[in-house]
């Protein structure tokens, strides 16, 4: 962790939830997105803390997209499940559909979500 924070602490508090959401959202599409909750969601929410932002509301931020996983097959057993079954989806369908979606929840979350968490906490 002390490795990220003298990066992490020049940035407002907003630049540091949108770099979470999309270096996290970018990583989450090739890796398991479980593993990531378990391993990033505490590191997290001690540096929220010492941006005086809520860590709960940062958690949600995270764990929310960490959940958007479904770009590629190792990403979540959701987004095996969509690349297993070839007679409805065909996989360059798949693919395109699952990083749409991922840089769609990607700005929902940074712009929208953060942004009105941030007023009710």
């Amino acid at each position: 962790m002390t490795a990220i924070t003298p990066v992490l602490n020049t940035l407002s508090p907003f630049a540091f939830v949108a770099f979470c959401v999309v270096i996290l959202g970018t990583i989450t599409q090739v890796a398991h997105n479980l593993v990531l909750t378990m391993t990033f969601t505490p590191m997290l929410a001690k540096i929220a803390v010492s941006y005086g932002i809520d860590p709960i509301l940062v958690g949600f931020v995270v764990v929310t997209m960490f959940q958007c996983a479904t770009a590629t097959p190792a990403a979540s057993a959701q987004g095996a499940a969509v690349y297993a079954n070839a007679e409805w989806v065909g996989q360059k369908w798949a693919y395109l559909c699952g990083v749409t979606f991922a840089i769609l929840a990607m700005i929902v979350l940074a712009c929208i979500i953060y942004p009105l968490g941030s007023m009710l906490f």
